[in-house]
């Protein structure tokens, strides 16, 4: 009886390691979030972005 329930947990766990190496990967891959928008007053500031990772939003271009 002992034998059985060690091959069911083998099997088992066997089956839950290839789940997780074969199961699409977008669980391990982190989303980035959407660089932050700063309203900016005229066209110029688009060209550079006033800091590195966000993003200059001009309504009047």
């Amino acid at each position: 009886m002992a034998r059985i329930s060690l091959l069911r947990f083998i099997l088992v766990t066997l089956l839950v390691i290839f789940a997780m190496i074969f199961s699409p990967m977008s669980t391990s891959v982190e989303a980035r979030p959407p660089a932050p928008v700063i309203d900016c007053p005229d066209c110029v500031c688009c060209e550079p972005p006033p800091s590195p990772g966000t993003c200059c939003r001009c309504g009047n271009c």
